[in-house]
């Protein structure tokens, strides 16, 4: 009997890291589907503003990552970093730059990848 509660008590700690998406692949996959959507030509897109908590990086933002992985290098790129809110600051933030006719086409993406996070 002993044996037996010995192997039911035994536990290991796992930590699973996701499928192998970090916080900026998960936004370009929802800013293709939006693109697409839209249906603009990803070089019609003036700024892109990546509300997230959970950056690939401290530095470079995952905003220019997306930049890159979009292959759209003259739009500019900056990552709102506003916890819980941030998707709220980067929708509005948008908004007051296209009403001033700075932008016309903002790529707004919040993205979050807690499991790969603080491990």
């Amino acid at each position: 009997m002993s044996g037996l509660l010995k192997e039911q008590d035994k536990r290991e700690k796992t930590y699973k890291k996701g499928d192998g998406d970090t916080t900026a692949t998960m936004g370009v996959k929802a800013a293709k589907i939006a693109i697409e959507r839209a249906g603009i030509d990803k070089n019609d897109i003036d700024l892109i503003l990546f509300a997230t908590l959970s950056p690939d990086y401290y530095f470079p933002g995952s905003g220019v990552l997306v930049q890159e992985l979009l292959e759209i290098p003259t739009c500019p790129a900056m990552d709102i970093r506003n916890q819980c809110s941030g998707f709220i600051y980067a929708i509005s933030t948008a908004d007051q730059f296209v009403k001033s006719g700075m932008y016309k086409n903002i790529l707004v993406i919040g993205s979050e990848n807690h499991s790969g996070v603080w491990i």
